[in-house]
């Protein structure tokens, strides 16, 4: 058996848990989910949808895992999962000359190993 669940705010359509799983696994309910995820707890289905796919959909699965967010557009009727592929920048290392200049002017000392 083949699930995906994708729990989202029904207000903001973030994307509260989402998972996939395979194999020998049974299909849970919203109460059997939010007695173990904590990503739900204090959720109900008021306020929580929840979107299912039992089949394996390859593009599906492909943009789950190329998207650096997921979210849905809780506009639309039915809803969407919105798939955003902005790569992340990395934070700028800083210059280890420029730290050092600040810790020194906050009054850290430095010690160099050896």
């Amino acid at each position: 058996m083949f699930v995906r669940k994708l729990y989202y705010d029904l207000t903001t359509g973030e994307v509260l848990e989402s998972h996939m799983r395979q194999g020998s696994v049974m299909m849970t309910t919203f109460e059997e989910d939010t007695a173990v995820l904590p990503t739900l707890n204090g959720r109900t289905e008021a306020d929580t949808g929840c979107m299912v796919w039992t089949e394996p959909n390859a593009e599906i699965e492909m943009a789950f895992m190329m998207a650096t967010n997921v979210s849905v557009d809780v506009t639309k009727t039915p809803h969407e999962v919105v798939f955003d592929y902005t790569p992340i920048e990395e934070p700028e290392t800083p210059d280890p000359a420029v730290m050092e200049e600040a810790l020194t002017k906050m009054g850290v000392e430095l010690y160099e190993e050896g």
